[in-house]
This record gives structure tokens, C-alpha cells and sequence, in this order.
């Protein structure tokens, strides 16, 4: 059975578990960490980290102790602290979740086109995976990507069988439980001057006159 350790609290990282749990199924047993704490022991075990990434001196030893061992991470303070190790692959322009499937489903796929020389490459990934690229989210102008963002985060706790079916959900479902919350939290605010309205598309979003600078969607408190 594998060991996959991911990191602990994130949208991109509670993504990349359940990208492994949905591959790996009872094949792994998935720990969550966070730098405080203590690690597990992997000694003569299979582990594979996904956006968790620690000192050069740590992940050499645990090379030496697992019996085999990969680190997949998008920091870039650890492209430079793990550089040359073969066991790591740091890409700052993917998310863990993207580096999971790809690695446990072989990722990109490629269709040669009718005409010469012409090549398609396309991800065969749920669209989970694309959320946790919140940059990507934000190239959806035509799906409204701040009621997206609003319903998965509020109505879709990190739990493996919630996300089960999250993945299931269209996006006209997600804009329109991310609507029915927007109201909610209208109606909560009686008007106070806490409410964010939304965007037309472009990720951003427009607040009423006496309401707090934000950008993306997200209240500068």
C-alpha cells in the first residue's frame, strides 16, 4: 500500500488528495501534514508527496528510509532548496492536484489532427483538477467563476464523499448554489456595507460605494 502525504488545509492541496483517493482507491493510506507535524514513519514503504515539500537534508533521508519515493510540488522556494534531486519534481506552473493526475493517469494526451503536423494535446482530468488552478478558473469569463469559487468553498466541505460528488455537478448547478449563498449573505448583512456583488465575468467583482477594496473576489479585511 502507498503512502501519499499531502499538505494540509488547502483548496489545492485537499485537491490533490482527493485526486489520489479517486486513483488509488484502498491501494494507499493518505496522511495530511502540515511543517508542525511530527512525520510518519516510511521505512521500506512506497511514498509519494503531493505540495508538501521540506529541508534537502529530510527528503534525503526519507529517500534512504522508503523503498521508493517521489516529491511532486509547485513551490518555488523548494525548486531551489530540492534542485538536482531526481526523486523531486517541482513545477510552479501546476498545482498538486494537476501533478497527481498526471503522474497516477499519465496526464496529457495527444491527438494528431487531419492536417499536417497538427497536434491537439488534452487532459481527460476532472474538472476539480482545473478548479485548483484558480489562475484557469479565472479564463471561464462565460461561467462566472466568482459564484464557482463562492459555492465550492461554502457549500462543499473537504470530505472524500462531498467531493465525490462535487465532481459530478455541472456548472450551471455550482453558479447557481454560488447565487443562492451570494443572497443568502446579502440578506445576513441587512445592508451594512459587507455585501460583494458580483463581477460580469472576469473574476472581479464590484462592491457598493461604502464597501472594502477586493480584488478577485476575495475582502481585504
Amino acid at each position: 500500500m502507498k503512502m501519499v502525504i499531502v499538505g494540509k488545509g488547502s483548496i489545492e492541496a485537499y485537491a490533490a488528495l482527493w485526486v489520489c483517493k479517486r486513483i488509488l482507491k484502498d491501494e494507499c493510506e493518505i496522511v495530511q501534514l502540515t511543517l508542525k507535524d511530527a512525520f510518519p514513519l516510511m521505512k521500506d514503504r512506497d511514498v509519494l508527496i503531493f505540495g508538501f515539500s521540506f529541508s534537502r537534508n529530510m527528503v534525503q533521508s526519507c529517500i534512504k528510509a522508503a523503498k521508493s519515493f517521489k516529491l511532486f510540488d509547485n513551490d518555488f522556494r523548494g525548486k531551489q532548496e530540492l534542485s538536482g534531486i531526481k526523486e523531486v519534481k517541482i513545477n510552479i506552473k501546476q498545482t498538486p492536484a494537476r501533478m497527481a493526475w498526471e503522474y497516477l493517469r499519465g496526464g496529457v494526451q495527444v491527438k494528431v489532427g487531419p492536417n499536417k503536423g497538427q497536434i491537439f494535446r488534452f487532459s481527460s482530468a476532472p474538472w476539480i483538477v482545473d478548479y485548483s488552478e484558480i489562475p484557469r478558473l479565472w479564463k471561464w469569463p462565460d461561467l462566472n467563476p466568482f459564484f464557482i469559487k463562492l459555492a465550492v468553498d461554502n457549500c462543499y466541505p473537504q470530505e472524500l464523499e462531498v467531493w465525490d460528488e462535487l465532481a459530478t455537478r455541472d456548472m450551471e448547478c455550482l453558479i447557481a448554489q454560488g447565487k443562492e449563498f451570494a443572497q443568502k449573505q446579502k440578506e445576513e448583512s441587512h445592508g451594512e456595507g459587507t455585501g460583494i456583488e458580483p463581477g460580469t465575468g472576469t473574476g472581479e467583482t464590484h462592491l457598493r460605494d461604502d464597501g472594502p477594496a477586493t480584488r478577485k473576489g476575495k475582502s481585504k479585511k
